[in-house]
């Protein structure tokens, strides 16, 4: 008789504007969840689709767009990319129970389940019932999401369709944009008629994956009818954005601090980025990245004195680093200049601390090359 607290809701950010509602579990909540999935997943996994790669062991972001690059060289150069609204919060518990049942018949389980989903949420001093959805943030969400969603996979794979789904990211890929067109029509129908979820028909559409976006990544049509991997333009922009942020040339604090913070985006969206073909735009985002630091230090070098006696220290002559501490330039400029790459260095920025952007993406992508 176990009896779940309710949830804590927060909002974070969501990509493109607007907020994604999270339903966060106490520590204790937690922790039974995370005991239920391990021991229902080995049970239930195995009954999903293969063509099903999100929160699911020994399955990855990496292996569900590797399976999309290989529908785009099999000839299918059209995607159906159906966007649910507010899928979390739009999950019906009966209708869930119902799918659940079928995979576990244990009925003090099912009770614990259903306790969970219909345990409120917290909102100050009083709880909101919540009679639909299953919120995000919860160990056990992903796990009865698949669920819900393997009906789908179920009819997809019925029509004999190519399709890759992430959780509730789901693209299936046909031979033409006609063909796409039917298929996004009777596949919203199944989904709005049948699991009761909202398509988002401004979202939803028929492209190529080569300009679609999915976890991230979108296509790259090669020679001989290969089909490369890379990181979306708009996987690019938040990159730069967000290294603008740290490397604004205002920003107080300590260089160290700065370069370690730099560091962990960069390690991170290398790691997962990784497995593209990305050598040029790697090597074009370390220069930037270089004289993004050139430009913090020359500010931070802010008196004529200063410039000019750290100038002097890396070896610029008398002249030279009396004329570039007084000049009027303005900082971008100055970080691209000669002199600036000949007093820190590249070298010396990578002894500060600085990754190695070029050798660590090299690592990184032969790794994924080993492994697939």
């Amino acid at each position: 008789t176990y009896q779940p607290d309710p949830i804590r809701q927060v909002f974070i950010p969501k990509e493109g504007g607007g907020k994604r509602k999270l339903g966060i579990p106490t520590i204790r909540d937690r922790v039974v969840q995370q005991a239920l999935v391990q021991v229902l997943t080995p049970h239930i996994d195995p009954h999903f689709s293969e063509h099903s790669y999100g929160f699911r062991p020994g399955k990855s972001a990496h292996d569900a767009i590797r399976q999309a690059a290989s529908y785009h060289e099999a000839g299918y150069r059209y995607v159906v990319d159906i966007d649910l609204k507010q899928y979390f919060d739009t999950v019906q518990h009966d209708k869930l129970m119902h799918l659940v049942e079928q995979f576990i018949p244990d009925c003090s389980i099912l009770q614990l389940i259903r306790r969970f989903l219909r345990a409120g949420i917290l909102l100050g001093d009083s709880v909101m019932p919540n009679g639909i959805g299953t919120p995000q943030g919860g160990n056990l969400s992903p796990l009865l999401s698949n669920i819900y969603l393997h009906e789908l996979d179920k009819e997809l794979e019925r029509r004999g369709h190519r399709f890759v789904r992430y959780a509730d990211d789901c693209n299936i890929y046909v031979q033409s944009r006609k063909a796409g067109e039917r298929v996004l029509e009777s596949v919203t129908t199944f989904l709005e008629k049948e699991l009761h979820l909202t398509v988002n028909r401004e979202k939803s559409a028929v492209g190529t994956p080569t300009k679609r976006k999915f976890l991230g990544f979108c296509l790259q049509a090669l020679p001989k009818g290969r089909t490369g991997i890379r990181p979306h333009r708009r996987a690019k922009q938040r990159l730069k954005q967000t290294l603008q942020k740290r490397l604004s040339r205002k920003r107080p604090g300590k260089l160290i601090d700065i370069l370690r913070e730099v560091n962990q985006v960069l390690r991170g969206w290398i790691a997962y980025y990784g497995i593209s073909r990305m050598k040029n735009y790697i090597q074009n985002l370390a220069q930037w990245v270089r004289r993004r630091f050139r430009q913090l230090i020359w500010k931070r070098w802010k008196k004529v004195k200063t410039r000019y006696q750290k100038l002097r220290k890396r070896g610029i002559p008398t002249d030279k680093a009396w004329e570039w501490a007084n000049t009027r330039k303005g900082y971008w400029r100055i970080a691209k200049s000669h002199i600036l790459h000949r007093s820190i260095t590249n070298e010396a920025l990578h002894k500060a601390g600085l990754l190695h952007m070029n050798a660590f993406y090299t690592k990184m992508h032969e790794r994924f090359h080993e492994t697939y």
